[in-house]
């Protein structure tokens, strides 16, 4: 998702591992933590794909948008217990997400990446938090 090349490196952003609590199932083995306003903003603008296991943890926010968005994306949102409020698979270009006025979290992936998930709302997601390599 993010190379050296980039903008922002790798080494810039710490990275989490994600759970369904319920089933074990993974989300994600490296999905970045976007905690600041610039990597909320960014989040994946422009950015090439991301890959099977790899997503984007965008914190203090209720909605996204999908300008400048290359490709679609799943897209979870979770409230301040990081349970599922609601999901949406394939999240298309140029269009914003609605605000949910509980959720705190927002968790993307792959496109069509919980369509294969046992993922549903009311599930509880385990952060393991990684250090930057």
């Amino acid at each position: 998702m993010f190379s050296k090349e980039d903008n922002i490196t790798i080494k810039n952003y710490n990275y989490t591992s994600i759970q369904i609590e319920r089933t074990k199932e993974s989300l994600c083995t490296n999905c970045y933590i976007a905690n600041s306003f610039f990597k909320r903003f960014k989040g994946l603008m422009m950015a090439p794909p991301i890959s099977e296991n790899e997503g984007l943890l965008l914190t203090k926010t209720n909605s996204i948008h999908m300008f400048f968005m290359k490709y679609e994306i799943d897209v979870i949102f979770l409230d301040k217990d990081n349970i599922v409020i609601d999901k949406i698979i394939s999240m298309k270009k140029r269009r914003v997400s609605k605000m949910y006025k509980n959720c705190k979290t927002v968790v993307e992936l792959k496109s069509k990446k919980l369509i294969n998930l046992d993922l549903v709302i009311g599930d509880k997601l385990i952060f393991i938090e990684k250090n930057n390599e």
